[in-house]
């Protein structure tokens, strides 16, 4: 949402109050449009029902029609407020996402070259004074623009980046919940020669070109050990889990989320309304879907769409309507595949231009001492993170002090 239109923070913190659960950053940050949203619905609402400017207007039509213009109008205007013109961000952002994503390609350098210098430090070839326990690098991978032991992105790594991006193998649309420093996955892929695709394009990409994928063959001893003192704490919390168990009177089991589903559709049959009833399911369909594959005894893993090159081609066509530029097609035997061609190779050939900006832009701030900015919601992300690492380090440390050795790090 603009500022132009945004909520006073004593209004918003008012609203949460009223409320006696926590509620998750996404929807803290979605309240406030939707609240401004509301607003305007119901300031123009008003405007149009009250104000005799548009009595004469409204009388030329029948009065039972007229709440649904009302409603249309208020609805309208309200989407128009809070998000502005859509056509304008859809043309935007076919200049602004390539820049985006180029972006998050230099932080994927950085993510590979770390992943190469935890598997060096498994292995024990390496030192790295700022990483203590494993779990260092999923912490310094969330942080890794300020990650203080990796060399800076050079020009030759953008040249190598820009190659992989004009390549088949490379993932436009980057997945920020995905995992770039999971050693154990990658490893497991790697030695089982397991053809799931795991591990991402742009490492495989790299380790051919730069000859560095034996390294996920080095031991990790590292690892090894802190296994050990992660065991042990895990038996002692075992014991004293057992033994709080014991003393506690016998709780009820928790309600898995399809028990839950189950209880409140009953609860809306029961209770609700047809309409209400139509709604509720509507908007509940991938639990009829569990339901009627498990009445089938079919894996939900194994759920197949039908025609999904009809979706990609449709979804396509209505990207490549709003490129303020000509995009040619090649020639293809599927006519979908083709027009779906056209606009990766048309969004990667963008990203690969603006790896250069991007690169400028990078050094710029290294010789400025600029720092790189982050996302809003970062310094709550990262804090979270940090608590995790802390975890982790105290539960080693607590299972060396129960195997009889020194509370530190040096093992």
């Amino acid at each position: 949402m603009s500022k132009s239109h945004s909520i006073d923070e004593k209004v918003i913190e008012e609203f949460f109050k009223q409320f006696d659960f926590p509620f998750s950053n996404y929807f803290q940050q979605v309240v406030p449009t939707l609240i401004e949203k509301n607003r305007v619905y119901q300031a123009t609402k008003k405007d149009l029902e009250t104000n005799p400017k548009f009595k004469d207007f409204f009388n030329t039509f029948r009065a039972d029609s007229i709440p649904d213009f009302i409603h249309k109008i208020a609805s309208e205007k309200a989407r128009n407020v809070v998000n502005g013109n859509v056509l304008e961000k859809l043309q935007t952002s076919r200049i602004l996402d390539p820049k985006i994503r180029a972006e998050e390609g230099l932080w994927e350098i950085q993510q590979k070259k770390m992943f190469s210098m935890q598997c060096l430090w498994r292995a024990e070839k390496i030192e790295i004074p700022e990483i203590k326990v494993s779990w260092d690098f999923q912490y310094w991978e969330q942080n890794i623009k300020e990650c203080p032991f990796l060399e800076p992105i050079t020009e030759d790594e953008v040249d190598l980046y820009i190659s992989y991006i004009l390549t088949d193998d490379y993932t436009f649309h980057f997945d920020p919940f995905s995992s770039l420093q999971d050693y154990v996955g990658f490893k497991d892929e790697y030695m089982n020669s397991d053809e799931s695709g795991y591990m991402p394009e742009w490492y495989s990409f790299y380790d051919i070109r730069k000859g560095t994928g034996s390294l996920l063959i080095l031991p990790n001893i590292r690892g090894e050990k802190e296994q050990v003192y992660l065991d042990e704490f895990n038996k002692h919390e075992k014991k004293i889990e057992k033994v709080t168990a014991a003393l506690k009177p016998p709780q009820p089991k928790r309600l898995d989320y399809y028990q839950i589903m189950e209880f409140v559709m009953e609860f809306m049959e029961e209770n609700e309304d047809e309409l209400t009833n139509y709604y509720f399911k509507e908007t509940s369909s991938y639990y009829e879907v569990y339901k009627k594959k498990q009445e089938l005894g079919v894996d939900m893993d194994d759920y197949d769409y039908e025609n999904p090159m009809d979706g990609e081609a449709r979804e396509a066509l209505s990207q490549l309507e709003y490129t303020p530029f000509k995009i040619p097609i090649a020639a293809y035997y599927d006519w979908k595949q083709g027009i779906v061609n056209a606009l990766y190779k048309y969004e990667t050939q963008q990203v690969a231009d603006a790896m250069k900006l991007v690169f400028e832009d990078y050094n710029m701030r290294k010789e400025m001492g600029i720092p790189f900015e982050n996302t809003e919601v970062y310094e709550g992300h990262i804090k979270s993170w940090e608590k995790n690492l802390n975890t982790w380090r105290d539960r080693i440390l607590e299972g060396r002090e129960l195997l009889g050795e020194p509370r530190d790090f040096d093992f």
